[in-house]
């Protein structure tokens, strides 16, 4: 087994190393000089090495002391930037954060305003953005993979902590040379191509859709597939489809996308919730208030 060395004793042997002296390294530790030699003595017991060569006046550093000096300032120097890294992730002022995000958090400005908080704190944080499902994001929360997650869905675990942190509703965007004015009729839509999820990789998503075009008051005729939000508007803007997204998408200019709100209002919303496992870490703490301070 290896030698376990003790800091206290480092630190001793350096002060009296550089000093060359037991009684200036003693007073210099504010301790008495009979102490500081024993514990010089037992360390180079523990090592089985001699240090120094001893005589009346002074000490002088062996070869192999010299040697020793220098690992040992660097031993010291490791410990010392260790402890102000413990200390700085106590305060939440460093450390890596696993976040998993669904596509609205990134559209709705959430991480990026939490980004902008004045806590300076926040900017120490080494964070990882990781793209997932709302039930992958969960998954990975449980088993301590990802330490946040901004998903659309509540968690049903206990064991997560969740919050709504933003709500929006649904717009539609349509090709401009569809010529729908703001004033529109929702029997204007009928027989309209529209966008939705892939049905293989989200098997609701085809009832929900269809639920919410009655909502409102239209048939569509049919669909075509986009995994993402900006996917959907890209095929609306080739005029394929037109596409129900949410709010926050209004921003994107596309030559030939234009954005309507609906005539009815739908019963469901894009939700966006920020979830963590019980007791926050101090880190977490940190990014959880931004977020939430970023979502007021």
């Amino acid at each position: 087994m290896g030698l376990m060395f003790d800091l206290r004793q480092l630190r001793y042997f350096v002060a009296v190393a550089e000093l060359e002296h037991v009684g200036r390294a003693a007073a210099g530790l504010n301790m008495s000089q009979s102490p500081l030699s024993r514990q010089i003595l037992d360390l180079e017991a523990k090592l089985g090495l001699s240090l120094f060569h001893r005589s009346k006046r002074r000490l002088k550093l062996t070869p192999v002391g010299r040697e020793f000096l220098n690992d040992a300032k660097q031993l010291l120097a490791n410990a010392e930037r260790l402890s102000q890294k413990v200390e700085a992730m106590r305060g939440g002022r460093s450390g890596t954060l696993m976040v998993g995000y669904v596509d609205g958090a990134i559209h709705a400005e959430l991480i990026s305003s939490a980004l902008k908080s004045q806590d300076e704190r926040v900017r120490a944080i080494d964070l990882k953005l990781l793209p997932m499902r709302s039930r992958e994001q969960f998954e990975k929360l449980a088993t301590g993979e990802i330490d946040i997650a901004l998903t659309y869905a509540k968690p049903s675990s206990e064991n997560i902590v969740s919050t709504k942190i933003f709500s929006e509703p649904y717009i539609l965007a349509v090709p401009k040379s569809l010529n729908l004015g703001d004033d529109y009729q929702p029997e204007q839509l009928d027989g309209q191509n529209f966008v939705w999820l892939p049905e293989k990789t989200y098997p609701d998503a085809k009832t929900e859709f269809v639920q919410i075009c009655e909502s409102i008051g239209f048939k569509p005729k049919g669909h075509v597939e986009a995994l993402s939000p900006l996917a959907a508007l890209e095929l609306v803007n080739a005029g394929l489809a037109l596409a129900i997204v949410q709010a926050s998408l209004k921003k994107i200019e596309l030559d030939n996308v234009s954005f309507h709100s609906l005539p009815t209002t739908p019963s469901k919303e894009i939700s966006i919730y920020l979830s963590h496992r019980g007791q926050p870490t101090p880190i977490e703490a940190v990014f959880l208030s931004a977020m939430n301070c970023g979502a007021e």
